[in-house]
């Protein structure tokens, strides 16, 4: 997880946030353990190997503790220049 990204949460406490967890090991495990956290699965991409999530900022700052985790990212609209 980027600095920025760790002290923007860090701010926002309980507030819900929109993010984007690359994952590594079975699908089915860490949707379920996400799940376990308070998460709520918007989307799956399986080409990833990511979830596109909702859920707690304090809840997202525990991921960081997960061994499954690879990266965490907000999730944001992207446009092309």
């Amino acid at each position: 997880m980027e600095e920025h990204l760790k002290g923007k949460l860090q701010s926002l406490g309980e507030e819900e946030v929109n993010l984007i967890v690359h994952f590594k090991g079975e699908p089915s495990l860490c949707s379920a353990r996400l799940r376990e956290m308070g998460f709520e699965i918007k989307r799956e991409y399986s080409l990833l190997k990511a979830f596109a999530v909702k859920g707690r900022a304090s809840d997202a700052l525990r991921l960081l503790d997960e061994p499954w985790v690879e990266k965490v990212e907000e999730d944001k609209a992207v446009s092309i220049l």
